[in-house]
C-alpha cells in the first residue's frame, strides 16, 4: 500500500513523503520525499496497528521510543476501503522544530471494479515487486501457457484481457473489433482475427477508440491520452500503454496498481529474463530436427514492477532497462461500467 504523508507545523518547513506499507512483513519505507530529511524521523522501519485504532511507525535502530510516527484511524489491512485518509502526529522527532507536528495521510480510494482488479492481481502475483512467476508453471499457467515470444513480441498483451475475463466482463463489453489488415516482414498480408475485451492484445488504444466510436461516446471517455498539461494519470486498475517514443510506436501494456507521486507500481506480463535451463525442441524450420533453446524465453513472466515516472514529459522506466513514454490508458470505470461484485 502506498500512502502520502504531509507534515506541517508553524515555524517549520512542510514535508511530504510517499510511504510504502507492507502488511505482509509489517515494515514501511519511504519511496520518495520532499523535505523529509529535515524532519528528524526514520526513512524505514516497522509498524504496529494498535487495538485502539492507531498505527505506530518506528525504527528499532533509534533508541528513543518516542521517535515514531503516529497515525490515527489508520488502515488495518491492504486494501482497507474504510480507512483512506486521516491525521496523526510526531511525538518526539530528533528535530525539535517538528515536535508534535501534524501529519495528514491519505491513500487512493478506488471504485469496486478497480478494487476487484487489485484483488485479482494480489491473488496471483508475488507480493514483492520485481519478482516474477515462472513461465510454464502454475500459477503463471492460469494467465497464459505461452513460454516463447512470438517474433519480438512478449506476452504483455495477455494480462489486461485475462483481467477482463476474471471480471466476467464479456457481457459488459460484448462488441468485437476488427482491425485493419497488415503486412508481415516478408510481405505477406494478414487479416487479424476480431478481438474482444477478453482477448490477448496490445492494441488497447485502438480497441478503446473503436468502442468510443461505436457507442458514440465523447473522446477521452474510454481512451485517455497522456497530456502533461492537465496533470491526469492512470488510476489503480486502469490499463496503461507505453510507447517507444513520445506518442510513438507501441512498447508495452499493463495494469496500474499505484500512481501516487513519481514512484509507481504496476502489474504486468512481459517480464523476466529467459530461463537458464536449455531444452531440446523441434526446429520450426525442419520438424524432423531438434534445436536447443531456453525452457522459456525473455519476457514471458508476470509480476509487480516498480517504475519511475516523470510527469514533465511522461517518460517511464520500461522493460529491461529501456526508456518508454506513457501514451495513455483505458479508464476501467468507463470500460466496465455497470460491473457489480
Amino acid at each position: 500500500m502506498l500512502m502520502e504523508l504531509n507534515v506541517t507545523k508553524s515555524g517549520a518547513n512542510p514535508a511530504w513523503a510517499q510511504l510504502d506499507l507492507n502488511f505482509s512483513s509489517n515494515t514501511w519505507s519511504i519511496q520518495e520525499s520532499t523535505g523529509w530529511e529535515g524532519v528528524g524521523v526514520a526513512k524505514d522501519g516497522y509498524f504496529e496497528v494498535k487495538s485502539w485504532g492507531v498505527m505506530w511507525l518506528g525504527n528499532r535502530a533509534i533508541s528513543d521510543k518516542n521517535n515514531i510516527i503516529i497515525l490515527w484511524n489508520s488502515p488495518t489491512k491492504d486494501p482497507d476501503p474504510s480507512h483512506v485518509q486521516g491525521e496523526g502526529r510526531l511525538p518526539k522527532p530528533s528535530t525539535e522544530s517538528y515536535i508534535e507536528a501534524v501529519v495528514k495521510w491519505n491513500v487512493q480510494k478506488v471504485s469496486p471494479v478497480r478494487q476487484r482488479i487489485l484483488d485479482i492481481c494480489r491473488g496471483i502475483l508475488p507480493a514483492t515487486p520485481d519478482t516474477f512467476l515462472t513461465p510454464g508453471q502454475a500459477p503463471m499457467t492460469r494467465i497464459t501457457q505461452q513460454t516463447y515470444a512470438a517474433g519480438k513480441v512478449t506476452n504483455c498483451g495477455v494480462f489486461p484481457g485475462w483481467i477482463a475475463g476474471q471480471l466476467g466482463a464479456g457481457s459488459l463489453v460484448p462488441e468485437s473489433v476488427q482491425f485493419k489488415k497488415y503486412k508481415m516482414a516478408d510481405g505477406t498480408e494478414v487479416t487479424p482475427d476480431p478481438v474482444r475485451v477478453e482477448s490477448p492484445m496490445i492494441a488497447w488504444e485502438g480497441f478503446a477508440l473503436k468502442l468510443e466510436e461505436l457507442r458514440k461516446l465523447q473522446a477521452g471517455t474510454l481512451w485517455v491520452p497522456f497530456d502533461n498539461a492537465n496533470g491526469q494519470r492512470p488510476q489503480p486498475g486502469d490499463f496503461y500503454v507505453l510507447s517507444k517514443a513520445p506518442k510513438g510506436q507501441f512498447a508495452h501494456v499493463g495494469v496500474m496498481i499505484d500512481s501516487v507521486g513519481t514512484a509507481w507500481i504496476t502489474a504486468d506480463c512481459g517480464q523476466g529474463p529467459a530461463s537458464t535451463q536449455m531444452i531440446q525442441v523441434p526446429d520450426p524450420k525442419d520438424p524432423a530436427k531438434k534445436i536447443s533453446r531456453p525452457k522459456y524465453s525473455k519476457g514471458m513472466a508476470a509480476g509487480y514492477r516498480r517504475r519511475k515516472f516523470n510527469p514533465a514529459d511522461g517518460s517511464v522506466s520500461g522493460e529491461f532497462g529501456d526508456q518508454a513514454w506513457l501514451k495513455g490508458w483505458v479508464n476501467v470505470d468507463k470500460l466496465f461500467a455497470g460491473w457489480k461484485p
